[in-house]
């Protein structure tokens, strides 16, 4: 890949040159010469040097929808320096509406033709950095160490997986004969930005005599919501490279690192600061560390071995400080954020064997660790537990000040939290005639190390709330909607339970929440293309890929299988006229997305549970003094610290997320050197996965299961099981007999609408 020149000659004798040959990956690009210029019939010339870029022809050989980018058109272009600024450079592709970015410090995550952004795939040098925990976004190149980037939009091969939306697949800079060095610095003052917009709350907020969290918050700063303007910026980015050869023709290096610093002021809403607990702003300091190390050993000119090494590590603190919404003023110091250190770092090796001239074999190994460290700042155990919401404690207990207690950190985890990511690669090229077959093998594992954290302090939280309805007229007589451990839903009113204290629609909920564990995902997959030029005018691609995803509690136990996961991938190029100008092309093609680790979480012997009582008074260091418990503990996610039988936690046969997806388009050369190109996309989500309850408002599972004769022992399932949305569900419960059973619920019964986006 790169810049070369191209040149004929004829008895040593330079007879024509093409500068300025542009060839990027996985595309091949056509050089043209005089029709005599190597023939035999030729007449002498001296040599003839074309320095100008020749007319760009596009390419036939690809039936996918892709756009690369060089490091020349980087130098060139005004762009964010991230791969996902450059991924917006192609058509179909927009930042994300959910707020998804690319780490701290990274870009926000792109949305390929309407798709999540959790359904990208991040590839580095063929191996996939896509983010271990959660699918949102990956480990990408300090920006001058990309020699190019491929931004799929669809259509891709049966090589890449694991993806419903694009692919971001960077190519890294190596070494070559020639010595390379370069530096820059980038400042970006605060002073040459635009302040952003103040965001309010409803107009009608302001004036309103309803006691609630929201218009008290509204009341309180003159409607402010977050005083936006008041945010600060400055970043500044260090950067250099170096490359060239450690021995000529043979042993080459390339080297790159980039440092961002971060710092500014930060001003957060006010719905999340006035609890009394925590500040409102905060001065923040934030530092991204980049680096990328690749060596190529050319052993013989026909076997290749490459070592890449990447990192991209983040690491953020800050001060924060009380802030006054409604004169918009800092206060005074209340503590120092946690300190988080997070990012992946990245080791392949890759071989290359070109084994005669119609077989190459490639194999890949990497591995890659992202250790996730947050160190509480100023952390006291002994310190009692966090109070939460203390805005919202009875000012006939208080004077109207909040108590808040000593006990700063909300959470604490493991310091050695950790997730890792094992991939291995191989593939197989064989140019058979007018066919070009590709076999290969793609298998991933990955690893999630102390996963999760503990309430702080004695390992529960007190948070207070109040409501406008103590006795639940409007609501069933409950104040909560969560599930018990019995199945049942909900914690009474105060009122109902305690008139004397609960009357007022004061209340306290102590929060546990206890979840740290290990576990792992494995995934397979299998593949075959085969590119065949049926005419000179005609390439048509077909490939299959098989994928398998296997997800692990944490007792090793698999909770969900998927091994049927075919993917087969149809498509072609018809140039036209024969001469690269006119390429109309289509794809056919079904793509899977596997579970991401973080779906364990639901399967898990997690304890989280919220247990409400009403109060007679309230302690210096903000803990309530007990009245009386408002029923059991709940449980928003059924998770009450019990190990289930993993046969409940998925449904029987469930189908993993996939669609399929359908492209039309032609791509034409126009006389002014324009491309003009126009396709149609067309994409169908055939299934997805989601988590359901087991609980009463579960009707549907129950009804089904009491037609059957069998009642549900909730104290023997999951706290929620994966299940297939908008599809008939068959349901794997224990029912009180101490028994399994099999209960089949239809779309129509659990109340879904048809699967579709």
């Amino acid at each position: 890949m790169g810049t070369y020149k191209v040149t004929v000659k004829r008895d040593g004798a330079v007879v024509e040159a093409r500068d300025n040959v542009a060839i990027t990956v996985g595309a091949n690009t056509d050089v043209s010469f005089a029709a005599n210029a190597a023939g035999s019939g030729m007449q002498t010339l001296d040599s003839v040097t074309v320095s100008a870029a020749s007319l760009t022809t596009i390419d036939v050989s690809s039936v996918d929808t892709r756009t690369v980018v060089t490091a020349e058109q980087l130098q060139q272009l005004p762009l964010g320096r991230t791969a996902e600024a450059i991924a917006l450079l192609a058509p179909g592709v927009v930042v994300n509406s959910g707020g998804f970015d690319n780490g701290p410090l990274g870009g926000s995550l792109p949305s390929f033709g309407g798709s999540a952004a959790s359904e990208n795939a991040y590839y580095l040098n063929g191996f996939n950095t896509t983010t271990i925990s959660n699918n949102l976004g990956g480990l990408t190149l300090p920006y001058g160490a990309i020699d190019q980037q491929e931004i799929f939009t669809g259509g891709y091969g049966a090589q890449y997986g694991r993806a419903n939306g694009g692919v971001i697949n960077q190519i890294g800079k190596r070494g070559t004969n020639e010595w390379k060095f370069g530096a820059a610095v980038i400042w970006e003052p605060n002073g040459l930005k635009a302040n952003q917009r103040d965001i309010y709350w409803r107009p009608d907020s302001q004036g309103s005599t309803i006691n609630n969290a929201a218009y008290r918050y509204a009341r309180a700063a003159n409607g402010l919501y977050q005083p936006a303007s008041e945010a600060e910026a400055n970043q500044t980015t260090y950067s250099a490279y170096v490359g060239g050869p450690i021995i000529q023709d043979k042993l080459f290096f390339f080297l790159a690192a980039e440092q961002v610093n971060s710092d500014g002021i930060r001003v957060g809403t006010n719905r999340d600061t006035d609890n009394g607990r925590t500040g409102g702003l905060t001065d923040y300091d934030y530092k991204q560390k980049r680096w990328y190390a690749k060596v190529d050993w050319n052993i013989t000119d026909n076997h290749l071995i490459e070592v890449t090494g990447a990192s991209d590590v983040a690491e953020t603190n800050g001060s924060i400080y009380r802030y006054d919404y409604l004169a918009r003023e800092r206060g005074a110091y209340f503590t120092d954020e946690s300190t988080w250190k997070t990012g992946p770092t990245l080791f392949t090796g890759k071989y290359t064997g070109y084994l005669g001239d119609n077989l190459t074999v490639t194999a890949l190994y990497g591995k890659m660790r992202t250790p996730d460290e947050l160190t509480p700042f100023n952390y006291d155990a002994a310190g009692g537990p966090v109070i939460n919401s203390a805005a919202l404690q009875n000012p006939a207990y208080t004077g109207g000040t909040p108590r808040i207690g000593n006990q700063l950190v909300s959470s604490v985890s493991s310091p050695d939290r950790e997730y890792k990511k094992d991939n291995q690669r191989l593939n197989l090229e064989w140019r058979l005639g007018h066919h070009t077959l590709n076999f290969g093998i793609d298998n991933q594992k990955s690893e999630g190390i102390d996963v999760g954290s503990i309430l702080s302090g004695p390992g529960y939280a007190w948070t207070y709330g109040q409501t406008n309805d103590p006795y639940g007229l409007a609501t069933g007589g409950l104040v909560s909607q969560s599930a018990n451990e019995a199945g049942g839903v909900g914690a009474p009113s105060p009122g109902l339970v305690d008139p004397v204290n609960g009357s007022s629609g004061y209340y306290v909920v102590r929060n546990i929440n206890t979840s740290l564990y290990s576990y792992e995902a494995k995934q397979r997959a299998y593949y075959i293309e085969d590119k065949w030029q049926v005419t000179d005018n005609l390439l048509l691609s077909l490939g299959l890929r098989k994928d398998e995803f296997t997800n692990y509690t944490p007792f090793g136990d698999p909770y969900i299988e998927i091994d049927n996961a075919w993917a087969p991938r149809l498509g072609f190029s018809w140039d036209v006229n024969g001469d690269s100008s006119l390429k109309v092309f289509g794809n056919l093609g079904r793509y899977y997305l596997g579970l991401p680790l973080s779906a364990v979480s639901l399967f898990t012997p997690a304890t989280t549970t919220d247990t409400y009582f009403t109060y007679s008074g309230i302690n210096a260091d903000g803990a309530p003094i007990l009245a009386q418990q408002l029923g059991s503990a709940v449980s928003a996610n059924s998770r009450f610290g019990r190990i289930a039988d993993v046969r409940t936690a998925v449904v029987k046969d469930i189908e993993g997320e996939n669609q399929d997806e359908l492209i039309l388009g032609f791509t034409k050369q126009l006389d002014s050197g324009w491309v003009l190109g126009v396709r149609g996309t067309h994409r169908r989500l055939n299934a997805g996965i989601d988590d359901q309850n087991y609980d009463v408002s579960n009707t549907a599972l129950i009804d089904a299961a009491a037609a059957q004769g069998v009642t549900i022992d909730f104290s023997k399932v999951a706290g929620a099981s994966l299940i297939n949305p908008g599809q008939t569900n068959t349901w794997g419960v224990i029912g009180t007999d101490g028994q399994f059973h099999e209960v089949s619920v239809s779309r129509e019964a659990a109340g879904f609408p048809k699967f579709k986006r």
